[in-house]
């Protein structure tokens, strides 16, 4: 059972390298003249991102502390519901362009190509368009 548990644990630990939230994270304590050359970071402006790490952190915290009392377990569904809802408001506390580069679900490695391939299918939607 032990070997089990070592072998989530590893898989777990090296998932959690390259994910965005993380890297924000640690750029908190990073200088910015160390900072890596991420898309979001030459598009984004620091105090944007700085507030939805926090806001992200402080989300996260709220779920671990909501799940962790039991007499609110039940209502955990509507809870994952509010979030949805409050992402929506994120958009008019934050602009939207600079959430959506840090919020992307498509990785930076793919980004160009899907860009490419989206652009494409619209073009080939507007030609094909009838009256």
């Amino acid at each position: 059972m032990g070997l089990l548990y070592a072998v989530f644990f590893f898989v777990g630990t090296t998932a959690l390298f390259g994910v965005q939230f993380l890297d924000r994270l640690f750029l908190f304590i990073t200088p910015t003249k160390y900072w890596p050359d991420y898309k979001y970071l030459r598009n984004v402006r620091n105090r944007t991102m700085y507030i939805f790490t926090a806001i992200q952190l402080s989300v996260l915290a709220f779920i671990c502390i909501f799940k962790a009392v039991p007499d609110l377990n039940l209502l955990f569904p509507v809870v994952i519901v509010l979030l949805g809802t409050g992402r929506y408001l994120l958009g008019f506390i934050l602009p939207s362009r600079e959430i959506e580069l840090m919020d992307n679900p498509i990785p930076q490695k793919l980004y160009p190509e899907c860009v490419k391939r989206m652009k494409g299918e619209s073009m080939l939607y507007q030609k094909n368009k009838t009256p």
